[in-house]
């Protein structure tokens, strides 16, 4: 019986095809990433970045540019690195939050995060915008021993990722990320004050500072 001589050619084909397919489908689907964990010359370089825009750019809540020269922060300190276990609110209470301009904005309490911090057991509220843009991060507002000290009196703001709280049992809350409102450089602007919930009897001596 004859053998046909293309049917290995025919097969060493069809397997470059196939490798050739799911070597393509791994490299065009997305990864979800945990963007909430970060390393020290990331958080640096993002200092960096937002002075450089707060500096320049027209949408700078800055009105002074020209005598601008940097935020403040504290040291950056591993320490106020924390593990959090998240509580997901089932009932999903909408809070009305007070603004800096007296009025109130509708915020959903979205989970609580549990998470030990200088010896003591801490728990806050993590919010989400009602109406905000699907891509919108939570938030975190916060008031600590600091506030109205050496940091803004109307609190401090941690943005966490969609991807890093969704589904999640416990995350990564870095307070070196913490940052001032909008309303902390100009009074034009709108910002929530951190829930009676977040107000924290510790000092967080990291983050954006006075």
């Amino acid at each position: 019986m004859l053998k046909n001589p293309f049917i290995p050619i025919i097969i060493i084909g069809l397997g470059i095809i196939i490798l050739y397919n799911i070597f393509s489908e791994n490299k065009n689907t997305p990864k979800q990433e945990n963007n909430n964990i970060s390393s020290k010359e990331d958080i640096l370089k993002a200092r960096q970045e937002k002075d450089n825009f707060f500096k320049k750019n027209e949408k700078s809540p800055i009105s002074d540019k020209d005598n601008f020269q940097k935020l403040n922060y504290f040291e950056y300190d591993a320490n106020y690195i924390v593990q959090a276990h998240i509580h997901a609110l089932s009932g999903k209470d909408t809070l009305y939050i007070a603004s800096s301009k007296g009025e109130k904005e509708p915020y959903l309490q979205y989970a609580k995060a549990h998470f030990d911090l200088q010896n003591k057991n801490c728990e806050v509220v993590i919010l989400q915008k009602v109406g905000g843009l699907p891509n919108t991060p939570f938030l975190l507002a916060f008031k600590d021993a600091t506030s109205a000290k050496s940091t803004y009196g109307g609190g401090r703001y941690i943005d966490i990722p969609i991807l890093a709280l969704k589904n999640k049992e416990n995350i990564t809350i870095d307070f070196n990320k913490s940052y001032f409102p909008y309303c902390a450089y100009n009074p034009n602007y709108i910002c929530p004050i951190p829930p009676k919930q977040n107000n924290l009897d510790i000092k967080i001596e990291a983050g954006e500072k006075n």
